[in-house]
């Protein structure tokens, strides 16, 4: 892989790779760190590559992997960032009830959230989703039920604190 065309997949995926990360992690600082990782593996491949969207895929794949790597480590499981527990891992919202929903998504546990995260704003069909995260297609489809109906009650009980209920 050229130089070039490296730096054009840095931009390209870069807030992908990140937001995912971020998603996992809840902490800017490690989402960083395995943001450069894997791209330092994407660097340093000698595996070809099909499309953007294999790229893209091949990119989050990793991430999970280098995530879930850093949450069984030992340092990871002693230490937890009090101070970013609610960063938004999307872009930052246009209007109230986006920001309600981010916030409530984040809320998740971390399988829904990034089940949830892949699908709908990544774009992830279900299928993809799965292959993804290397769990079963009806594993998904739970997971994303699931999280929809946490949402739900999230933004229920979140509407009736406002009004005073």
């Amino acid at each position: 892989m050229s130089d070039d065309e490296f730096e054009r997949i840095v931009t390209l995926f870069r807030e992908n790779v990140r937001r995912a990360a971020l998603c996992w992690l809840c902490s800017p600082a490690d989402a960083e760190d395995v943001t450069q990782e894997v791209f330092l593996k994407l660097y340093v491949t000698s595996k070809r590559f099909e499309s953007d969207e294999h790229i893209k895929a091949w990119l989050l794949r990793c991430t999970k992997n280098k995530c879930t790597d850093l949450l069984r480590s030992r340092k990871y499981r002693d230490y937890t960032p009090l101070d970013s527990l609610y960063d938004i891992a999307a872009p930052e919202p246009n209007n109230d009830r986006a920001d309600g929903l981010d916030t409530a998504v984040l809320r998740l546990s971390g399988n829904l959230r990034i089940t949830l995260y892949l699908h709908y704003y990544e774009g992830f069909s279900v299928g993809e989703t799965a292959r993804l995260l290397n769990i079963s297609v009806p594993a998904v489809k739970l997971r994303l039920m699931r999280a929809r109906a946490k949402l739900a009650e999230i933004l229920t009980a979140e509407k009736e604190n406002d009004n005073g209920l």
